[in-house]
């Protein structure tokens, strides 16, 4: 009998250490499926890091290719957050883990696939809309406040660099003030949101670079090719 329930319990562990490696796994590879690449490639037969600003994001595909691939490449890479973050819910609560702890370790994984995704030699985007896919998903409260800032600073600057830039900044800040307005725990999911930011602001840096000698673009939109 001993030795059953010792075969079960270690059946389980195998199990719970098989869903992390799956959702760790399933996780950064789906985030390392650059869709400003592939979008890019597929109008124009280009490297979209070769062009514009030599970013692999969905600012750069506007830009340089055109609206219609820009907005493609914008819902492909925000649902790359979303069917991440579901992975986790799903295989950790499949084992017995915390649901939601399943939901931030798959979105660590797949922003990390995205900014440094191994299919592409480790040159990604920025994070920004697949880091609003997860947030839709995580915190719905976080993305709408956000995306109200995000929409408002764009409408100032019309600059997509500032915009995602001052939204991360307040992303701990604000995911901190709505839980403890709800009564939730905030100290874990504000460090992993803290984690994310400093993320996206690393992937930044050049922009960042740009903005203090004042040689940041403003957004315009190419005519999209017929």
């Amino acid at each position: 009998m001993l030795t059953l329930l010792t075969a079960v319990n270690e059946i389980t562990v195998c199990h719970k250490i098989a869903a992390v490696a799956a959702v760790a796994a399933s996780s950064y590879l789906l985030g390392s499926i650059c869709f400003a690449i592939i979008v890019t490639y597929i109008f124009t037969k280009e490297d979209i890091r070769k062009k514009g600003s030599g970013n692999a994001g969905t600012a750069n595909v506007f830009r340089s290719v055109g609206p219609v691939a820009g907005i493609l490449t914008g819902i492909f890479d925000f649902l790359k957050g979303v069917l991440a973050v579901y992975i986790g819910y799903n295989l950790f609560e499949l084992v017995g883990f915390e649901r939601y702890t399943g939901g931030t370790f798959a979105a660590l994984l797949v922003l990390i696939g995205h900014l440094y995704p191994i299919f592409f030699k480790y040159r990604g985007g920025k994070g920004v809309m697949t880091m609003a896919g997860i947030l839709i998903i995580l915190n719905y409260k976080v993305f709408l406040t956000l995306a109200v800032v995000y929409i408002l600073t764009f409408l100032i600057w019309r600059i997509t660099s500032v915009s995602g830039l001052i939204s991360s900044a307040l992303l701990p800040v604000v995911n901190a003030v709505i839980c403890i307005i709800e009564d939730k725990y905030w100290i874990n999911t504000t460090v992993f949101f803290t984690i994310s930011a400093a993320l996206i602001f690393y992937a930044h840096r050049e922009n960042i670079k740009r903005l203090r000698e004042g040689r940041e673009n403003k957004l315009k939109v190419k005519k999209q090719d017929k």
